[in-house]
């Protein structure tokens, strides 16, 4: 195979992996310029990398997305080349001992609301907000939060009619035991409330560390949110976090969630802290930079890892 796509990128080595594929550094063949590469087989019969692609061509151009610099198809396999970006929040939570300071996760969470609300806003629903898809911009935009891997999205309106997808029971579940909503693990058709619950997830993990039910087996994670209250999971955090997670699990499956009123809740509750919006996140106090790519490492298959549901619902391309 010729490494080379859209003459202009040649594949360098392999920095990651995908939800069905393979990520690999890329280099311009005549400018100093990196970028990511995507690879999925061709012979996987999924094609999820055309999905993602229309995904972020949709967003192309919004604050917070990668953008799309090539796709095709070569040598069996499906190309994407996007912008380089860098580190997850999930590393540099790591890396900072999984201790985030209020004011860093409160800017976090307007961030992550506004890549939310962006996608709902092109009718898509993500189903896949976990801090690993949550990653550093680098140089100049080191200060912003991207959103990436579209491989689980999904439309939740027809994009002429705007009818709504019907409310569903007994799916195959999508997405990850750990940030996944109780609906989602109860196998409920997902809309725009279940990725702003897995959202407040998020919120409660940077903020404490851990969730009650990790390590639990999947039916046991899906018992333990249903009777995991507001209260009890966010017990000893602001209230903010308790008032965020028990508005958006009151949402109706079709309703249109008030985003101004969720991001004024941090908002206000920041300001009321005597925090400044400086864009000082930990990591860089703690002279951790966001390098656009870390040594891929050997690492076990992660535990909430879920099946794909119905091939991933292919269905969605015809709209």
């Amino acid at each position: 195979m010729d490494y080379v796509f859209g003459d202009e990128w040649k594949l360098d080595r392999k920095i990651g992996n995908g939800s069905f594929g393979e990520i690999f550094l890329g280099k311009h063949l005549t400018r100093p310029e990196e970028v990511a590469i995507k690879l999925e087989p061709v012979s996987s019969g999924i094609n999820q990398l055309m999905w993602e692609c229309t995904c972020l061509k949709k967003l192309e151009g919004v604050p917070g997305f990668p953008r799309v610099k090539w796709y095709g198809v070569k040598g069996g396999f499906y190309v994407m080349v996007v912008e380089l970006l860098g580190q997850t929040i999930h590393q540099l939570f790591v890396s900072c001992k999984k201790t985030f300071t209020e004011k860093c996760i409160l800017m976090l969470a307007e961030q992550a609301l506004g890549r939310i609300e962006a996608v709902h806003s092109q009718h898509l629903i993500h189903r896949d907000i976990k801090p690993d898809n949550f990653l550093v911009g680098t140089g100049a935009k080191s200060t912003s939060i991207y959103l990436i891997d579209f491989g689980l999205a999904k439309r939740f309106k027809h994009p002429k009619t705007k009818q709504h997808i019907a409310y569903i029971q007994e799916k195959g579940f999508t997405g990850n035991q750990r940030f996944s909503s109780k609906n989602a693990m109860l196998g409920i058709q997902q809309s725009r409330r279940d990725d702003l619950e897995s959202l407040g997830y998020l919120l409660v993990y940077l903020m404490k560390g851990a969730l009650p039910w990790e390590g639990l087996k999947r039916e046991d994670v899906a018992k333990a949110k249903v009777h995991t209250s507001a209260e009890e999971l966010c017990a000893g955090l602001p209230s903010v976090f308790t008032e965020y997670l028990n508005y958006v699990t009151a949402l109706g499956f079709e309703e249109k969630p008030d985003y101004l009123y969720l991001r004024n809740l941090f908002r206000d509750y920041f300001i009321q802290s005597g925090y400044e919006y400086d864009y000082e996140f930990d990591w860089k106090k703690q002279g951790l930079h966001s390098t656009p790519y870390q040594p891929l490492k050997a690492t076990p298959k992660p535990k909430d890892k879920a099946p794909i549901e119905e091939a991933q619902d292919n269905s969605c391309l015809i709209y």
